[in-house]
């Protein structure tokens, strides 16, 4: 997958998830709606964490592969809607937050040092 592809996949994402805020009433939001809302904003975190990942290694001049950078916006992503999951229910705290956190760092602790 290449930059611009990428780019066009955060695009889409980011204009998705704009239509659902823009077009939604968050008090009145079916199950549906919010499932979408957060499917959507996981993806374009995802994109827009990893295209500044790999703005960032281009930048420093340290060649990552692709893989490495789409992981940690996977992870960089699933940390950010956890969390916010989290609050919409009200059950977010600084121990939720710490230990999601440190399964997101267990993971990738696993994914580097599994080479």
């Amino acid at each position: 997958m290449n930059t611009a592809l990428l780019f066009v996949f955060t695009l889409f994402s980011g204009i998705s998830l704009g239509a659902i805020i823009w077009g939604a009433d968050p008090n009145a939001a079916s199950f549906f709606i919010r499932t979408l809302f957060f499917v959507t904003l996981f993806f374009s975190l995802m994109g827009l964490f990893s295209l500044f990942g790999i703005w960032i290694s281009k930048l420093f001049k340290s060649p990552r592969s692709l893989g490495v950078i789409f992981r940690r916006g996977f992870l960089l992503s699933l940390l950010s809607v956890a969390i916010i999951l989290l609050e919409t229910f009200s059950a977010l705290n600084m121990i939720n937050a710490l230990a999601i956190l440190l399964v997101i760092v267990v993971i990738e602790m696993i994914a580097i040092y599994k080479k």
